[in-house]
């Protein structure tokens, strides 16, 4: 029983390892957070959106500009077209 436990508690700082490489800041205040979801890809909330635009730092301290691709109010979902550089996607 204590060896599952220790096979859980691995597999979840893996998982939590990986999210935390996987997540940017939106805005130049962090306001908002966003997942990589695939290469040049963002999936954010709605409502963190003001703009066509907005800036993305990277885990790695790296900004750079993304543009809006699509949003889906009654979701409150919004995917980004931004340069991700090699960073992991979720």
């Amino acid at each position: 029983a204590m060896t599952d436990l220790h096979t859980l508690n691995d597999a979840l700082a893996s998982v939590a390892d990986a999210a935390r490489r996987s997540t940017v800041l939106l805005g130049r205040d962090g306001r908002a957070s966003g997942v990589v979801i695939a290469d040049g890809i963002v999936l954010t909330n709605a409502h963190a959106l003001r703009d066509r635009t907005i800036s993305v730092r990277f885990p790695d301290g790296r900004v750079a500009q993304a543009e809006v691709l699509a949003t889906d109010v009654d979701g409150d979902l919004a995917t980004l077209r931004v340069d991700t550089a090699g960073t992991t996607v979720a």
